[in-house]
């Protein structure tokens, strides 16, 4: 997902609707969790692991809704 206008608009959906959300980043890291907050260029999310978490936009590169394993 290269348009960073695209991956706003997903999760704006996605915090709007409270859906747990799997998000991998350019740096090959990833977070599983529910988005808190929205600023102008960063989310704020609870991480199943490591709690609350900023991430930027412009360090996702794919975001899509979280599925437990066998889902």
């Amino acid at each position: 997902m290269n348009d960073i206008n695209e991956t706003k608009r997903r999760v704006e959906l996605f915090f709007q609707n409270k859906i747990n959300v799997h998000i991998d980043t350019f740096d090959n890291r990833f977070y599983n969790g529910i988005i808190l907050e929205l600023g102008s260029d960063f989310l704020l999310m609870h991480e199943r692991v490591v709690g609350q978490t900023f991430v930027l936009f412009s360090q996702i590169k794919d975001i899509e809704p979280y599925k437990e394993r066998g889902e």
